[in-house]
């Protein structure tokens, strides 16, 4: 058997809760039986709610509950040059590309969606667009437009996603990276097996084709 690596990974815009308390208990304690290890990574992406006063708080809950980490704490926001350069390499590689839509537009074409009972998806306005007009911006998965995407998961068995849903990697304004090419860079490059939340938000992308970064 791989050696058994788990992580836990609070967002520090709130005190931790008793449902966070359970997982990284969890999560360490399997570590430690299997004689693993166990990472803290610190999910503080969402500028404007995550605090060093709800970091701390967490550090010294985690501490009371006599929880060791092994390796981290890694503060996602220290790294985000790191997913800025593989939301990059997506987009040179023709696996994603820029959405310059702003809210506004997203908004009325949802209403305008809502209004004929239709889905409210993005509609892919901005995928075969080539201009770089220097504006804010967003890089979405280039997933194909029809069919779906199947593949084996070791915990879930066969899983099948439309491919006409498109997905956001990361915003535009402060150009500050969302969870996804966040949380797929640094746990395949630490070697933390892909959860649940990761299956539809990185489900139509190979990243075993992809070199691990160092951690």
């Amino acid at each position: 058997m791989e050696k058994i690596i788990t992580r836990f990974a609070p967002s520090p815009t709130g005190t931790l809760h008793l449902g966070g308390a359970r997982t990284a208990l969890f999560n360490f304690l399997f570590s430690r039986h299997h004689g693993g290890k166990f990472i803290l990574r610190i999910e503080d992406t969402d500028r404007t709610r995550s605090t060093d006063e709800y970091t701390q708080d967490i550090l010294g809950a985690l501490t009371w509950l006599g929880i060791k980490w092994d390796e981290g704490p890694y503060y996602q926001s220290q790294r985000m040059e790191l997913y800025h350069q593989q939301a990059e390499r997506l987009i040179s590689e023709g696996k994603a590309y820029r959405c310059y839509c702003t809210p506004e537009e997203l908004e009325a074409r949802r209403q305008t969606a809502r209004e004929k009972n239709e889905n409210t998806r993005y509609d892919g306005h901005c995928r075969d667009r080539r201009d770089q007009p220097g504006l804010p911006f967003v890089v979405r998965f280039r997933t194909p437009q029809a069919g779906a995407t199947s593949f084996t998961d070791l915990i879930h068995g066969s899983i099948t996603f439309v491919n006409s849903e498109d997905n956001c990697l990361r915003r535009g304004a402060n150009a500050c990276m969302i969870r996804v090419v966040a949380l797929c860079v640094l746990e395949w490059s630490a070697g933390v097996e892909g959860t649940q939340m990761h299956l539809r938000s990185a489900g139509t992308t190979d990243w075993r084709r992809y070199p691990p970064p160092t951690p």
